[in-house]
């Protein structure tokens, strides 16, 4: 049953959201029974299941092994592993090298740079933000934080727990925004602290050397610990065997294509989280990172087919946002999702239909929904914003920005504009 708390809105066929279809590139994998555990060891044990009695082998199966066969065999699942590992990075690394230098949407006319603007515009305005006297494109707009003025904001104010990186060390920007993934800003925040006090602040060493269960005990108050834990512990081992040190600041000197490479290759680290990272703490221009807010609203403005998904939303909005607005425009959608009563999570579906759209599962997306009403710092920025706002409606729906089609004239318009562009 639905929760009371959101209201269903009728959708015609043609609106109707489709769960999104693998990519037809993408390896098919074995079915399991249980959840994934992260590790290629179910794998490795089907693939290599004893052939039947008459196939066998009875020298291998009855001599006792020596040293040297000892060794080999076991050795050669670690092989398996090895190899395993670094065909799924290949995988990720292409597609993401594709997806950027090609958007998933490419006929999609949608946004202009004129529409980010506007939009940019329509919700700093909204929300507070002016341009100044003589200032000329985002100037007034959200702007990222220097890593110098991170650096004095935590001597001077202490630790902050949580966030989505946006702090000036990018191993920690990284694990706090996986602890953000699929959760609320109260839970993710609750779980960074337990880590901190069971582990010490940026004590990764310790967290690496911990058993598994322990760091998941401790991430069990922000949802999902086993995967996050595992997610963790695993980016850790890989950057102190590739780096020697349990550091990832050398990216702040990176060109935004080796950041997000890099941060692609560790295991369980997607476009999402690697595009936060590059936005808040090595504060590139150039990344527009999507969470469920930014995915629902553009949608809704017509930004993305229907059919997108996150990733596909954040590949194409990369490649069509102008890059001054990509920073602006992400933070005052996600403030705009929290806070208007037209364009939060009600506004558009039922709890059911976005957890299905998101691909969470409904009883996470509920728990979701209700943490972040409990949380005092969205609470307390949404009562702000009503007062602030009173009875004003939704500067995007009084300008008639959502629910905007794509023409197929549109569409011809736009093959013109990128032919003539490529030429």
């Amino acid at each position: 049953m639905d929760s009371p708390r959101r209201s269903p809105r009728k959708r015609t066929a043609s609106e109707a959201l489709p769960t999104p279809s693998p990519s037809p590139n993408k390896p098919q994998t074995r079915k399991r029974q249980t959840r994934s555990t992260g590790s290629d060891d179910t794998k490795v044990k089907q693939e290599g299941a004893s052939p039947s009695t008459s196939e066998r082998k009875p020298k291998k199966a009855k001599v006792e092994a020596t040293d040297d066969s000892k060794s080999e065999l076991s050795t050669s699942p670690s092989k398996s592993k090895s190899k395993s590992a670094t065909a799924l990075v290949d995988r990720k690394l292409a597609a993401l090298r594709t997806s950027l230098q090609r958007g998933p949407f490419p006929d999609w006319p949608l946004p202009t740079a004129e529409d980010a603007e506007r939009v940019a515009w329509l919700l700093g305005e909204y929300h507070g933000f002016s341009r100044p006297a003589g200032g000329s494109g985002a100037d007034g707009l959200p702007k990222f934080v220097k890593r110098e003025d991170k650096v004095k904001r935590e001597q001077e104010k202490g630790e902050r727990y949580g966030g989505c990186g946006d702090v000036p060390n990018v191993l920690d920007a990284t694990v706090r925004t996986v602890l953000s993934c699929n959760t609320s800003n109260r839970n993710s925040t609750a779980a960074h602290k337990s880590l901190v006090s069971r582990f010490g602040k940026h004590n990764w060493q310790a967290v690496l050397d911990a058993p598994y269960e322990d760091v998941v005990d401790a991430l069990r108050l922000g949802g999902l610990a086993n995967t996050k834990a595992r997610t963790i512990q695993n980016l850790l081992r890989e950057t102190k065997e590739r780096y020697g040190v349990l550091s990832l600041d050398h990216l702040h000197d990176a060109p935004d294509s080796q950041v997000m490479e890099e941060l692609v290759s560790f295991k369980g680290v997607g476009p999402k989280v690697a595009s936060c990272v590059l936005m808040f703490c090595v504060g590139s221009v150039d990344s527009m990172a999507v969470d469920t807010h930014v995915y629902r609203l553009s949608r809704a403005l017509g930004w993305v087919p229907d059919k997108a998904n996150r990733d596909q939303t954040f590949y194409h909005l990369h490649e069509r946002v102008p890059r001054e607005y990509k920073y602006p425009l992400h933070v005052l959608l996600i403030r705009h999702g929290r806070t208007c009563n037209n364009c939060s999570a009600s506004g558009f579906a039922t709890i059911k239909e976005e957890a299905k759209d998101e691909g969470t599962e409904l009883k996470v997306k509920e728990e979701e929904l209700e943490a972040e009403d409990e949380d005092e710092e969205v609470r307390k920025a949404a009562d702000e914003e009503k007062q602030k706002k009173a009875n004003r409606p939704c500067p995007l729906r009084e300008a008639g920005l959502f629910g905007r089609k794509v023409t197929a004239q549109m569409k011809q318009e736009h093959a013109k504009k990128e032919t003539v562009k490529a030429e």
